[in-house]
This record gives C-alpha cells, sequence and structure tokens, in this order.
C-alpha cells in the first residue's frame, strides 16, 4: 500500500485516498479554509486543483485525516525518526545554564512600571458561530468605469471598486455566545446567515443588490443547509451587488459568498 512519501516521491497524482470530512483544523484559520475547499478530493491531483498544497497532504496524512483506498480507517501515520545530532565539544567545557531570580525575587514588572496582563479567561464547551464573507468581481463595466482614463486613473478606477466591493467581506467566530443547545446554536447562525444578507440588501450611491438577480431568502438558505454528523448545520448563500465607487452610473458585478456554520468549541 502506498505510503504518503511514496504518494508524493513517485509523483503519484492519481493514488485514490478521502479525507475526514468534519475538518479538525483550527477555526478561524487559513488552514481551516483550506482544508474547506479541498476536503472533497479524491487524489492529490484534485487537492491541488482545490487549493490544498503538498505540505497540507504530509500533515494531514500524518495527523491522521487521510485515508488511503485500501484502508479501513483513519490512521496517524508516524514521520520516520531522526538520529539526534551527535554533540559537538567545546574547549571551554560545559556551559552552565544562569537562572534569573529565585524563592525571593521580585515580581516582573513592564518597562511602563505596569504588572503583567491577566491571563484571558478560559473557554467555555459548547456551540459558537463561525462566519466568512469572500467577494470576487464578476464582470466590468469598461465603457463607464475605464473609458477615457489613464493607466493610472485605469488602476485606481479598480482599487476603489474592488476595496468598495470587499466592504463587507471579514471571517470570524462569535464566541460571546456559547450554546449549550445544538438547536438553539443552529437557529443563530440562520438569524445571522440573514442578518449579513439583510446587510448587503440596504441600497447606498456605491454598493447595491444587482437587479437582474433575485436576493436569497430564507427559505432559499434554509433548502442550502447542510448538516455534518453531529448535526452542526452550514448555511451557504450568494448576493450579487452592483459596485459604483467612482460614481459614473457603472454597473460592476460582484459575487458575495456567505458562511455561516455551527461549530463545537471545547473548554
Amino acid at each position: 500500500m502506498a505510503s504518503p512519501v511514496d504518494i508524493l516521491g513517485t509523483n503519484a497524482m492519481d493514488a485514490k485516498f478521502e479525507f475526514k470530512q468534519d475538518n479538525p483544523k483550527r477555526c478561524p484559520s487559513a488552514s481551516y479554509d483550506r482544508y474547506e475547499g479541498y476536503k472533497a478530493a479524491t487524489s492529490l491531483r484534485e487537492m491541488l486543483a482545490l487549493g490544498g498544497t503538498r505540505a497540507d497532504y504530509k500533515n494531514d496524512r500524518g495527523k491522521g485525516y487521510i485515508k488511503l483506498e485500501g484502508e479501513a480507517e483513519f490512521r496517524a501515520v508516524a514521520a520516520p525518526k531522526r538520529k539526534p545530532a551527535a554533540p559537538s565539544a567545546d574547549p571551554r567545557g560545559p556551559r552552565v545554564k544562569k537562572v534569573k531570580g529565585g524563592p525571593s525575587s521580585a515580581p516582573s514588572f513592564s518597562a511602563a512600571g505596569a504588572p503583567p496582563a491577566a491571563p484571558p479567561p478560559p473557554k467555555r464547551a459548547g456551540f459558537v458561530i463561525y462566519w466568512k464573507v469572500d467577494s470576487k468581481m464578476m464582470s466590468w463595466d469598461d465603457a463607464r468605469t475605464f473609458a477615457g482614463k489613464t493607466d493610472e486613473q485605469r488602476r485606481a478606477a479598480q482599487d476603489e471598486t474592488e476595496t468598495a466591493a470587499r466592504r463587507y467581506d471579514g471571517m470570524g467566530v462569535d464566541s460571546s455566545t456559547v450554546y449549550a443547545d445544538l438547536d438553539a446554536a443552529n437557529g443563530a447562525a440562520l438569524a445571522l446567515c440573514l442578518k449579513k444578507v439583510g446587510d448587503m440588501a440596504t441600497e447606498n450611491a456605491v454598493v447595491k443588490p444587482c437587479e437582474d438577480m433575485i436576493m436569497p431568502s430564507e427559505g432559499t438558505i434554509v433548502n442550502s443547509c447542510t448538516k455534518n454528523d453531529d448535526g452542526c448545520a452550514t448555511y451557504r448563500t450568494a448576493v450579487h451587488l452592483t459596485v459604483d465607487a467612482i460614481q459614473t452610473g457603472a454597473e460592476n458585478l460582484s459575487r458575495t459568498s456567505i458562511t455561516v456554520k455551527t461549530i463545537y468549541q471545547s473548554s
């Protein structure tokens, strides 16, 4: 059976495997988002196409997040142990590590004289809400955005438009409320998804909903809901916006994707 080194070393791009579908990465983080993107892959070729890297593969395989074709279960794969480096001879003899302070040492203070900051309160176990909003430009109204402009003016118009389109973008975990009840947490996730859609439904001079596209409703969002084996809900939807950052009547089209999900937070 192929080991992770076999797959990477011999460039066996189409060797079959599967990922754990319940994302094991820390949330929020870049590795969590990458895993969400490539966890549907069934080969190294597909994984790389979906935004994963060979380093991701080695890490995930080593931690037991990948099951190769023919394996009965997910299992961690220990990396080969390296021999410890031989100690170098020091003509000055063994060195003694100096220890600052002692039982009678005074408490440490910062340069400003303030005591050290108190440690953050411990996390409570329960369900919390993860959210992500990500925007991309879909099409440009060249005639009313770029026509008659110098290269520098074109770049400035593009930057202003993309910045306006991304005004809602972000990612985070709302841990201000920790839910003991899963149904309550899933309901809160749906409410947050609807709120983010509602925030974008307010028309203004720069960004407004695209008239040719239907705004997501509660019904369409609920119908698109998926749940993992533990019953945690994921709501996904998208809003199409018309962006006119430079106030020329331009109809540049952007697509804002919204993901809100319930995740379990351990203490």
